[in-house]
């Protein structure tokens, strides 16, 4: 094929990231005949990248082999230079990614009951510091495209198959990467692809508020989880610096706007730190700004990189601990999240790309 193009510059060149209509204006773009190009074209080609998943064009039995030949010589279909992958106790798999600029990435596979869910990044690194995080500490070094990160998802469809759910809960803060994230969805849910419905994909966010107007002005039916960890903006904005530029103050009016005009229940991720965001003060303090709409609070045990069973389950009690003071003062819709992949560092705020797994 082609030039490689590196970390998707000139996105008309890169297939993958490319809607069937975008395809066929890339085709004429770089010079294929209008006289021999046909509408369905553009549709045949996307089944063969995001339902079939194959790279090679001439492989694309169903256009003709000028085509495929064009497609070989001018245009690129992203994949990841290398691959190692860390198996989980749990059943969980974290596989480490190498793109095209050496830069690597993680993404985790969760396999529960019905369920296959994807953990994908969509920033190598991130910007915003959360004390809990080990990504935090790597410091941002770019977005990914949307290509490296539907690439993300198909690399575990070709090894278990259909996979029913993605959160973008991996390296980075989706909503700083809006338009790749957004375009990785679409992509996702096209019903030439793999067809992931809306509503089995969840956003995870610090609580970008321009980036969450933007979404509620796409009117997509996506899950919102924002990451609130504690109620009190003074203490909030050590755990989570965000805070500082966008306030629980002006974010949590937006987010009952957002519900009230999506219906779509909004989660609340909460990181139970023993004695500092579990105490009586914090769950009167979570009460009073979560009372009077429908939302979830998720509790999720801090995973510490390293330690024992036995270690962790201090972190378990204490989700359990500070989910009873909630039912006791009127919140119902609590849940402590299974950290799957914590052995392999494949756990919320692990993926840091350590040697641990």
């Amino acid at each position: 094929m082609g030039e490689k193009i590196i970390c998707g510059e000139n996105i008309e060149r890169e297939l993958l990231q490319l809607f069937p209509e975008e395809i066929l204006s890339a085709l004429l773009n770089g010079g294929y005949s209008e006289k021999e190009l046909r509408s369905f074209y553009g549709d045949n080609i996307f089944r063969w990248l995001h339902s079939r998943l194959k790279k090679d064009p001439m492989d694309f039995s169903d256009i003709p082999k000028s085509l495929r030949q064009f497609l070989s010589n001018e245009f690129t279909i992203f994949q990841f230079n290398e691959a190692h992958s860390f198996l989980s106790k749990d059943g969980s798999e974290k596989v480490r990614l190498m793109c095209l600029d050496r830069h690597e990435i993680e993404t985790v596979y969760l396999p529960y009951r019905k369920w296959r869910s994807v953990c994908v990044s969509s920033q190598i690194g991130c910007k915003w510091g959360c004390s809990f995080c080990y990504t935090g500490k790597m410091g941002f070094k770019r977005n990914l495209t949307a290509s490296e990160i539907v690439e993300q998802v198909y690399w575990f469809v070709r090894k278990y198959g259909t996979i029913t759910h993605v959160v973008y809960m991996g390296m980075g803060e989706p909503l700083d990467n809006y338009e790749q994230v957004l375009r990785s969805i679409k992509l996702l849910n096209h019903p030439e692809g793999q067809r992931i419905g809306m509503r089995k994909i969840t956003i995870s966010t610090v609580g970008i508020i321009p980036s969450i107007e933007r979404l509620l002005s796409e009117r997509i039916q996506v899950n919102l989880a924002i990451s609130l960890h504690n109620p009190i903006p003074e203490e909030r904005e050590y755990q989570i610096p965000a805070e500082r530029v966008y306030p629980l103050k002006k974010l949590l009016p937006l987010l009952r706007k957002y519900y009230q005009i999506t219906r779509r229940q909004i989660t609340f991720e909460y990181v139970v730190l023993p004695g500092i965001n579990d105490t009586n003060r914090h769950a009167r303090a979570l009460v009073k700004i979560l009372r009077g709409w429908d939302c979830k609070v998720n509790l999720i045990p801090y995973n510490v990189v390293g330690i024992s069973s036995k270690e962790r389950k201090k972190y378990k009690s204490a989700c359990s601990h500070f989910m009873a003071k909630l039912y006791h003062l009127g919140i119902s819709k609590v849940t402590v999240r299974s950290s799957r992949g914590w052995d392999i560092a494949g756990g919320c705020g692990q993926l840091a790309l350590m040697s641990h797994g």
